[in-house]
């Protein structure tokens, strides 16, 4: 700092009352365009929230936000910082879907859903332990690994999280138009009425997009007649009677 910079400081502290110290900090402030020094301001003043809900929802936030910048060991970090499991597992669910929509090589992609997939089972809560797998689950699946998703999906020890993870996938697979992965995945459901509501889904998906043969295929998997019936009605009415159908 110059001379005469130091001389306007010494000014202003002594006009405003301010420490000289403040004044210094303050001259030292983020450009607004300056992305990767804003995510460090960021993370400096998430530390300083008292309220432990509010801060690790901030956390969550900005693991994001990396994520997209590509910063995946400084989102990675962040995971251990959030207190609360569920936000924790919101988090690493934050990370995974934000990686997919990245132009991170594949290699990278898949070395990060390994270290979430950890990040996932220390998670000491029982209850979100499965979930944080689940997402990691969808995360890899929208980055197209569809056969490390169903791997994922296989270890997760709560039965009703474990059909949830491959109904889920299924969804992201059909909107990815692939039909015999999202069958796939499907298949691994061991509930009755999870395994229809999935196909129920994905006939859905695909009949808001106009394949009509990919939405019959799924609906006619379905076992319940009922729920057969009606994904029957919507690829009819989609075709019948469009307007209505898109109020359903």
């Amino acid at each position: 700092m110059n001379t005469k910079s130091m001389n306007m400081l010494l000014f202003l502290a002594f006009v405003l009352g301010m420490p000289l110290t403040a004044l210094s900090q303050d001259a030292k402030v983020c450009a607004a365009k300056d992305t990767a020094c804003l995510l460090k301001e960021l993370e400096t003043v998430s530390e300083k929230i008292d309220e432990a809900r509010w801060r690790d929802q901030t956390y969550r936030e900005l693991a994001k936000l990396l994520t997209h910048e590509k910063k995946t060991d400084e989102a990675l970090a962040l995971i251990e910082k959030v207190e609360n499991s569920d936000t924790r597992a919101m988090t690493i669910r934050g990370i995974g879907v934000a990686a997919a929509e990245t132009d991170l090589s594949d290699t990278e992609k898949k070395a990060l859903y390994d270290s979430l997939i950890l990040a996932a089972q220390e998670i000491e809560s029982d209850a979100s332990r499965p979930i944080a797998l689940r997402y990691v689950a969808k995360g890899q699946v929208l980055a197209g690994f569809d056969d490390d998703g169903r791997a994922t999906t296989v270890s997760i020890d709560n039965l009703s999280q474990r059909d949830k993870a491959y109904e889920e996938i299924a969804e992201v697979e059909a909107k990815q138009n692939k039909l015999d992965q999202a069958l796939q995945s499907i298949a691994g459901i061991e509930s009755p009425p999870y395994r229809d509501r999935a196909r129920s889904a994905v006939s859905r998906i695909f009949a808001g997009k106009g394949q009509y043969e990919e939405a019959l295929t799924a609906a006619r998997a379905i076992e319940n007649a009922y729920t057969r019936a009606d994904a029957l009605r919507l690829i009819l009415t989609k075709q019948i009677m469009p307007e209505e159908a898109d109020t359903q």
